[in-house]
């Protein structure tokens, strides 16, 4: 499927700020562009736990600098959320050393900004992404080129990356980062199976002078399966070559606003590691000094507790369970409709190709219908933020209005 061209400008939060406008004014809005998680009632999925612990972290220290790694505390406790049971195996294997960042997108600033120090870098993204990838990488790295998301089957397009980076390589370009959005990508709810995996470890392995680098941007993992999770540690800890980690609390405990992610470098070369890590606190002393002090106590308690962490698993299990109630009703009747998607396995977003998606985009709000272009012939449906009583007919909607 040809996913046309990127866009000039990323239009996602002009078109929700759009579309909460018209809800103001009393319409009648089908507001499905934003990646936050909204309950069927139209809230964000904050339990009262959260709620409270953020009244009583009042102190000094809750609103004075932090250090700009961050709490220490924080930084480990968040490796045993992503890692649960595999950090032991994780940490024997490779040494991590982690920085708290303003969200993912500060954990991707750092990356790109430290490897811009790497010699004669480019970055791999994929061809259907996030539209502001591109912007994040151009602030530090001017070398870019883009690999084909799916084969003629549908699943992740091995040889276009292998012919990608060999080519990068001949160029004269002596390290490469290739960038997955795994699991519940952003566009397209897809994410990599065990042998996709298994596949892509081989390939980055290959490379005997360790120069192919991964970026996890790993945002959407806890609206993931556990068995996808297992296999993404399993992945992680085998890779030969310095990896970054990027990590989101935006969209796990819905802290969008208040910016709280980490960066953790991973690699089987300690002293590579420190390095890098010395690297990018640098960096953010530079770019941003510190982050939310607050924030940051606050998810502390709530990974420490055994109380606030059982709700909170309970929460996401929950939460995951409304995405794919509304995802099961849009791919039923995109089906039933011959609406034709992306491949789609989990997660937030649902995407579309289009003729014209710009065009499409437009014609959808004379309806009331505000979904983002991500390209110019691929429109995305952010089902996490639709309420399920809205999802049936969407996909009837959108198909009409090719």
């Amino acid at each position: 499927m040809d996913i046309g061209s990127n866009l000039k400008v990323d239009p996602i939060i002009e078109l929700n700020q759009e579309a909460m406008k018209r809800q103001a004014q009393g319409e009648k809005v089908i507001n499905g562009t934003i990646g936050m998680m909204h309950l069927d009632d139209g809230s964000l999925p904050i339990p009262s736990s959260i709620r409270a612990a953020f009244q009583h972290h009042t102190e000094d220290e809750d609103f004075a600098y932090s250090s700009v790694a961050g709490v220490p505390l924080f930084r480990l406790l968040l490796l045993r959320w992503f890692f649960q049971d595999s950090l032991d195996q994780a940490m024997s294997s490779h040494q991590i050393e982690t920085v708290a960042t303003p969200g993912g997108t500060g954990a991707l600033t750092l990356s790109f900004k430290d490897f811009a120090s790497y010699s004669k870098p480019i970055v791999l993204l994929p061809k259907l992404g996030w539209p502001n990838y591109p912007n994040e990488v151009n602030s530090f790295i001017h070398s870019i080129d883009f690999y084909n998301n799916y084969n003629e089957e549908g699943t992740l397009d091995i040889e276009d990356i292998k012919e990608k980076i060999d080519a990068s390589l001949a160029k004269g370009f002596e390290n490469v980062l290739l960038l997955l959005n795994d699991p519940c990508e952003n566009p397209t709810g897809y994410s990599l199976s065990s042998e996709e995996r298994e596949a892509l470890l081989s390939l980055v392995n290959s490379y005997p002078s360790h120069n192919v680098h991964v970026l996890l941007d790993v945002a959407y993992i806890d609206y993931a399966d556990e068995e996808t999770k297992k296999s993404l540690v399993n992945f992680l800890v085998q890779l030969k070559s310095l990896t970054y980690i990027c990590m989101s609390f935006s969209k796990t405990f819905s802290f969008y606003g208040l910016r709280v992610g980490a960066l953790s470098i991973y690699s089987p070369d300690a002293r590579e590691c420190d390095l890098h890590f010395e690297s990018s606190l640098h960096a953010a002393r530079g770019i941003w000094s510190t982050i939310n002090h607050q924030a940051m106590n606050v998810i502390v308690e709530l990974l420490s507790e055994e109380d606030h962490l059982r709700d909170l698993h309970h929460e996401v299990d929950h939460n995951r369970s409304i995405i794919e109630k509304r995802a099961g009703i849009f791919l039923k009747e995109a089906e039933e409709y011959g609406l034709e998607i992306y491949p789609y396995k989990l997660g937030f977003y649902i995407s579309i190709p289009c003729p014209d998606a710009l065009a499409a985009c437009n014609r959808l709000k004379e309806k009331g219908i505000f979904l983002s272009p991500v390209t110019s012939k691929v429109l995305r449906a952010a089902i996490c933020c639709v309420p399920t009583q809205d999802i049936s007919g969407l996909a009837r909607a959108i198909k009409e209005t090719q």
